[in-house]
């Protein structure tokens, strides 16, 4: 293999396959990325076994072949040579070659034909949707996975497809995020659950804009075609809870507050909250939500904040770090939340919409 590019194509390509590669790896293939020279593009191969990436980037082929790369070395001398100056890639058995102006590296590879792939198998649906479409389904609802729980099925975010109907649902089982989207009809019903790292690489590689991207399903595994990216992850296997169960009604009593008030406010009380259990209590009266907390060194502190509420007060705690995270991922500037009693869940909605929807459930101080 001998091509020669330029630091920002090849960047391009190296920057995203060699994200989805773990520094500590089971076998050291892994922690490599494949490179494979054919035509008039270098495609890019990094993969842990859980979710593969590939990067295909135009290159000027003087000859054709595959090696790898240590993953992490290749990225750090790619972004360290000079913007201006062409970088050669030449292969010599299993060890590849850098120039570039004045600097040389070699790097040593391994056998190229040992890489592994992800086996994806045959598609059963093939649908479309715009990036910024699961882009924020995803950044909406994402920080409600669990993470690392026995219950491998709460690792991940649910997607349900239903008619025109896009449904993203993540839950730790202390708290519940959920956030529906109109798109573009799928063929049949689809409900798979991504999981954690998946979830994380697509939030990276998804863009803001309309232009569409393919998603393609297997019983196994689903696949993401980007503009010069592929993204396969597999799926996690198992029966998602039934959330529905848990959402309540929106009947509570009605607590509206400003969202940027709110926040900082929420913010300004979670420096003085119990370093273990993260507790405040929350209270509403007429015209007033009052948040407060107190640590194991006997320090205080208090926040009131204007609220459109009119009824009986209520009190209740909550986890600072559940409410932050919800209240920042609202899109509207007003916050609407529903409360029942103290030992009830807290709906929390966008004021003038009806999604995303989080549900919070409510802690003993």
């Amino acid at each position: 293999m001998r091509i020669e590019s330029s630091k920002e194509e090849l960047l391009a390509g190296v920057n995203p396959a060699a994200s989805v590669v773990e520094t500590r790896q089971t076998l050291p293939i892994l922690g490599h990325l494949h490179l494979t020279a054919e035509g008039e593009h270098l495609q890019i191969i990094g993969t842990d076994l859980e979710v593969e990436l590939r990067a295909t980037c135009p290159v000027a082929v003087a000859e054709e072949g595959q090696v790898t790369v240590p993953a992490r070395k290749f990225l750090d001398i790619i972004r360290s040579l000079p913007e201006a100056a062409p970088i050669q890639l030449s292969q010599e058995g299993e060890r590849i070659q850098i120039l570039s102006g004045r600097s040389r590296f070699h790097l040593a590879g391994l056998a190229p034909d040992d890489f592994p792939r992800l086996e994806i198998g045959d598609h059963q649906s093939e649908v479309s949707l715009p990036q910024e479409a699961l882009k924020g389904l995803l950044e909406r609802t994402s920080f409600a996975m669990a993470r690392d729980d026995v219950r491998y099925y709460l690792n991940g975010i649910l997607l349900e497809w239903t008619g025109n109907n896009l449904r993203a649902v993540a839950t730790d089982g202390h708290r519940l995020a959920l956030m529906d989207r109109e798109v573009a009809a799928a063929p049949e019903e689809i409900h798979v659950i991504l999981p954690r790292k998946g979830v994380q690489e697509l939030e990276r590689l998804l863009g803001d804009s309309e232009e569409t991207i393919e998603v393609t399903f297997t019983p196994s595994h689903v696949r993401f075609q980007l503009p010069g990216i592929t993204f396969a992850t597999k799926l996690i296997e198992g029966r998602f809870p039934d959330y529905r169960r848990v959402i309540p009604e929106a009947n509570g009593h009605q607590v509206v507050v400003d969202r940027a008030t709110f926040q900082q406010a929420l913010r300004r009380i979670a420096i003085l909250a119990n370093r273990k259990t993260h507790g405040i209590r929350v209270a509403v009266r007429e015209g007033t939500l009052v948040l407060s907390a107190e640590n194991p060194d006997q320090e205080e502190a208090t926040e009131e904040v204007a609220a459109d509420f009119s009824g009986e007060p209520i009190e209740i705690g909550f986890n600072v770090d559940y409410l932050q995270q919800a209240i920042a991922a609202l899109p509207d500037d007003q916050v609407l939340l529903h409360l029942w009693d103290s030992q009830s869940s807290c709906l929390i909605l966008p004021a003038a919409q009806t999604t995303p929807k989080y549900v919070i459930m409510p802690m003993r101080l």
